[in-house]
């Protein structure tokens, strides 16, 4: 694919932000690396909404963990 289309563009950021792994090109230590400048435009646009939503995911772990009376 790609021509007018524009799609061969975007396969790098697509495989990295495949979860079913088709894209199998990409260690576990690449997709899970940060993002930089050298990712799709596409991933550093939405970095900033990227690193809110995990550390809200974090803050939402710890609160579960502080508030379990069994780990006591």
């Amino acid at each position: 694919m790609g021509g007018l289309t524009g799609f061969s563009s975007l396969l790098p950021g697509v495989i990295r932000m495949d979860s079913s792994g088709a894209g199998g090109r990409l260690t576990e230590e690449e997709l899970n690396a940060p993002i930089s400048t050298n990712d799709h435009p596409f991933l550093r646009v939405h970095a900033a909404l990227i690193e809110a939503f995990e550390k809200s995911q974090k803050k939402g772990e710890e609160n579960s963990q502080k508030g379990n009376p069994e780990d006591s």
